[in-house]
């Protein structure tokens, strides 16, 4: 991911200002409410028949906010070795001009939807949780987490819900886990702090799908939208070779010009 972010910064031409969101919500006198309407102001919640859809909304509106969205479900080249959740879920590598978000595709949709969201909010407020003490990851980590699930739950909204459904359908009207439903719940005080969570079986993590299916579309579904058009115009105009670009895109140089040319029919360039 370092290769690819720094290549797009330095080379592809699409990063040359600095972006000014990174850090927008820095101030430590915001609170979750004040972080929540930040987001707001950017991003537009709209409900999907499913955590898929929403997750594909949402990573076109941040693509939008020049913030380049990647993911991976395998270690290297390929996937022949899965990169587990346990390994890593999400991580975002900052920078004024190429700020990167890294999603593990092994995980689920509404996994992914709730970790977007996170990573987003780490660059609003100018916070990397891969290089931070420890001590101030846990208390960002939990500031940023009630962010993110007030943003993508919220309050007047899950009070109606979860008051007419049990949790697993509220999970499903917001497209989130059950689990983020139950900590939600237990923030606006409608589950008892004394019940113990971790009984209650609510975690649905890992879609445990492989990756599979076209590998050419499998290999555009890992790349951000702008970094594939970044890479193609490099790639035609002859600036790029065909071996560099093969690995920036993380396919074969046998598989690249298909690649491009699929991308080229189905997607619309930013």
């Amino acid at each position: 991911m370092l290769r690819k972010q720094a290549w797009f910064k330095t080379e592809s031409g699409y990063a040359a200002s600095e972006l000014s969101l990174i850090g927008v919500a820095a101030s430590p006198r915001y609170s979750v409410d004040d972080v929540v309407t930040k987001v707001g102001s950017l991003l537009t919640l709209r409900h999907f028949g499913s955590a898929r859809e929403l997750f594909n909304d949402l990573r076109m509106q941040i693509a939008r906010h020049k913030i380049l969205v990647m993911q991976k479900g395998g270690a290297g080249l390929g996937t022949n070795r899965p990169l587990q959740v346990e390994e890593v879920r999400a991580f975002v590598l900052l920078d004024g001009y190429a700020p990167l978000i890294f999603l593990n595709q092994k995980d689920s949709y509404t996994a992914r939807v709730f970790s977007l969201l996170h990573e987003f909010v780490h660059i609003l407020r100018g916070t990397d949780e891969l290089f931070a003490t420890i001590n101030h990851t846990l208390k960002e980590e939990r500031f940023i987490n009630a962010v993110t699930a007030s943003f993508l739950m919220p309050a007047d909204e899950f009070l109606t819900e979860f008051r007419a459904s049990k949790i697993k359908h509220v999970a499903t009207h917001f497209n989130v886990s059950p689990f983020a439903v139950a900590i939600r719940a237990r923030h606006l005080g409608l589950i008892s702090d004394d019940l113990n969570l971790s009984e209650l079986d609510l975690e649905s993590t890992a879609s445990h799908k492989s990756v599979g299916g076209n590998s050419y579309y499998t290999a555009l579904s890992f790349n951000d939208n702008r970094y594939m058009t970044a890479l193609v115009r490099s790639q035609e105009n002859g600036t790029l070779p065909p071996t560099k670009a093969a690995a920036l895109l993380g396919v074969s140089t046998k598989m690249l010009d298909k690649t491009i040319r699929i991308f080229n029919e189905r997607e619309v360039r930013l």
